[in-house]
Order: C-alpha cells, then sequence, then structure tokens
C-alpha cells in the first residue's frame, strides 16, 4: 500500500510538473511522527479543488476537453490506502506555483 501511494503521488507530481523541480522529503516531526512530502513547482491546484481531488473519478480538469489525462482514482485510492495504515493525507497548493502533498504516519519503534 505505501508503495502505491507514493507511486501515484510522484507519478502525478511528473504528470503536472511541465518545467521546476520535484523533491521527495521524509521528516521526524514532534509527536513521533512522520511525514513524507512530494512537492513540486507544477500547475498547481486552484482552492476551490482542493476537497474535489480527493473523490473517486474527480479530478481540476473534466470533461472530454480535459488537459490531463487519468482516470481520477490515484488521489482517492492513497487517500484511503493512507487511512487504513494509520496516517493522513492533506494538501496545500496553489494554481500556479505548484502543490504540496503530506503523507503523515506515527512512527513504529519496533518492526517485530
Amino acid at each position: 500500500m505505501f508503495r502505491i501511494i507514493m507511486e501515484n503521488l510522484i507519478n502525478n507530481a511528473i504528470k503536472f510538473t511541465n518545467t521546476g523541480s520535484i523533491k521527495i522529503i521524509a521528516d521526524i516531526e514532534e509527536g513521533n511522527t512522520i511525514c513524507i512530502s512530494v512537492n513540486d513547482s507544477g500547475i498547481g491546484i486552484p482552492k476551490e479543488y482542493l476537497d474535489l481531488i480527493f473523490e473517486e473519478f474527480r479530478q481540476v480538469s473534466e470533461g472530454i476537453n480535459r488537459e490531463y489525462q487519468g482516470t481520477g482514482l490515484g488521489l482517492s485510492i492513497s487517500k484511503k490506502y493512507v487511512t487504513l495504515l494509520g496516517g493522513t493525507l492533506s494538501v496545500q497548493s496553489q494554481s500556479g506555483t505548484g502543490s504540496s502533498f503530506f503523507v503523515r504516519f506515527p512512527l513504529v519503534e519496533n518492526f517485530d
């Protein structure tokens, strides 16, 4: 599930970033949480669409003339998988300035 989450986020960053950069960062935050962020300098997401992108079969660009292809399932599947693994998935974005997706999981001290 973790691999699929990361593949979806990274593939979206690549798809929506024609120029600029994509950065993947892992940080340990206060409260024993690990945060993995996927940051891009791509097209960004308008504020009014930030909640919609996590719904099944929904995209910012919809209809037969949409600019970017896809099923609209990657982010909804990722959000469900993150939740099943006990974490959270959130986004910060502005149109034209890129997007940052944040996956947070509680740290596990023992892998037994």
